[in-house]
């Protein structure tokens, strides 16, 4: 299972990676950025249908936002002895 803030890492990073502010964002997907703010700090949950919008706009698919965070939020591996 993925937490839900491993996701939205993934998904700030992502905003962060293709130069957008919050407010920018806001203005592609058509939510508030106050919305938006508090979606990224975690204060209120992301409707399932804004995560959507959210992917859409930043070009991404939530396939691959799932992955991301996936490995994003794997631990690392101790090394076994053999």
């Amino acid at each position: 299972m993925i937490a839900e803030n491993a996701i939205i890492a993934t998904m700030v990073s992502a905003r962060q990676r293709r130069g957008l502010t919050q407010t920018q964002l806001a203005e592609r997907t058509g939510y508030h950025v106050n919305s938006i703010r508090r979606w990224e700090v975690g204060s209120v949950g992301v409707p399932l249908h804004a995560w959507i919008d959210w992917c859409h706009a930043l070009g991404v698919t939530p396939r691959q936002v799932l992955a991301w965070a996936a490995a994003r939020g794997r631990a690392p591996q101790a090394p076994t002895d053999t």
